[in-house]
């Protein structure tokens, strides 16, 4: 028997309008349900119901400009002055001179919207009207390929002939946009992508599909298509390199930085890292998910005879001998989370707040210096 599956590729908005009209049995979403969409969906259940809210992806938005613009970073400020047309002239963040060039996707794309939400608000685009409005992200990204004045917003799988300029932060920090940052959570464009459907839905399909999406085979693809997975990936990791630099340029006590570079000495940082509210050591969403998927990967084969540490970091806020036993913690119960699923743990640490990843000066920042990190050796 045939089965007739129809998708309409609108955005967030379109997806949870049809799912209340009935017209649905999926949403797509790259950000969480709102609480007016919650309400326009009671009469068909709880939609941030467990049953009902499948994080399955996770994608990152890159600020992308020709190959041969000499700008390699721009912080968040600079990017919100640059699409208000407050800064007009490369000249002004430190490029050659000439006029900026805007590109922009046509006013109902989801990555302009979410970018707005991201970078923008509450100023957005629409008194700064770009140079061309393109109705994909395959010629916009093409359209800054060839002029080296443009810039533009694109997925992460739409990066090819133009170059990804880092997010600076706090005038030191820099995140470049790539899937190790991404689905380690220190990207600050990065946005979550969502299946939302009934708990109870229609047709028996569906939650059948979900799982698919969420077996390796189903993340296989996900990966295939340039967008970045939740399993965990022997090849989405990070050198000690990378680490080192960091944590040389933000450490504030000398002996602790010489303990991490020694503990870290030889082994690669995993993508998957876990995060916590401020203050405590529950895990968020993804990170219930990702202890799952972590003790699977290291019970299989591949990895059999490699060592786990776990280190915990906490924000600035509070007493620094307080943070040092609370980044212990987060890290102690990762690690019994993972012993209940019988996973081997080898090395537990606390940090503090030491080599933060992001800004503590404000909490979107600060809630990503609240981590434990994966290591491999």
């Amino acid at each position: 028997m045939p089965l007739h599956v129809s998708i309409v590729g609108q955005n967030s908005d379109a997806a949870f309008q049809a799912l209340a009209r009935g017209e649905a049995d999926i949403g797509m979403a790259s950000r969480l349900i709102s609480a007016s969409e919650l309400f326009s969906l009671s009469s068909r259940g709880d939609f941030k119901d467990a049953r009902s809210e499948h994080l399955v992806a996770l994608d990152g938005l890159a600020v992308i400009v020709n190959a041969a613009n000499p700008v390699r970073g721009l912080t968040v400020e600079q990017i919100t002055e640059i699409f208000s047309c407050r800064i007009t002239d490369w000249s002004e963040v430190g490029g050659s001179p000439g006029t900026i060039t805007l590109y922009a996707r046509e006013g109902d794309s989801e990555i302009r919207q979410v970018f707005e939400v991201l970078a923008l608000a509450p100023e957005g685009l629409s008194d700064c009207p770009p140079a061309s409005q393109l109705p994909s992200s395959g010629e916009l990204s093409q359209a800054v390929s060839s002029d080296p004045r443009g810039i533009g917003v694109v997925g992460l799988s739409h990066v090819q002939t133009v170059r990804a300029v880092d997010i600076i932060e706090c005038d030191r920090t820099a995140s470049a946009p790539n899937a190790f940052t991404v689905r380690s959570g220190e990207y600050s464009l990065a946005r979550p992508l969502y299946l939302y459907t009934p708990a109870e839905p229609g047709s028996p399909f569906v939650h059948d599909l979900i799982d698919f999406i969420l077996s390796p085979m189903g993340q296989e693809i996900v990966h295939k298509e340039g967008v970045v997975t939740l399993d965990v990936r022997p090849d989405m990791a990070d050198p000690q390199d990378r680490r080192l630099a960091e944590a040389v340029l933000h450490t504030r006590d000398a002996d602790m930085l010489s303990k991490l570079i020694g503990i870290t000495r030889g082994a690669v940082r995993l993508a998957v890292t876990f995060r916590f509210e401020r203050g405590g050591d529950l895990l968020d969403e993804l990170g219930v998910g990702d202890i799952d998927r972590l003790a699977r990967t290291l019970k299989s084969q591949a990895w059999q005879g490699r060592e786990l540490m776990l280190l915990g970091f906490t924000d600035d806020r509070g007493d620094d001998r307080d943070n040092l036993r609370l980044s212990r913690r987060r890290a102690e119960s990762v690690a019994q989370a993972l012993r209940e699923r019988g996973a081997t743990v080898g090395m537990i640490r606390g940090f503090g707040q030491e080599a933060p990843v992001a800004c503590n000066s404000n909490e979107r920042g600060a809630a990503r210096n609240r981590r434990v990190e994966v290591w491999i050796r």
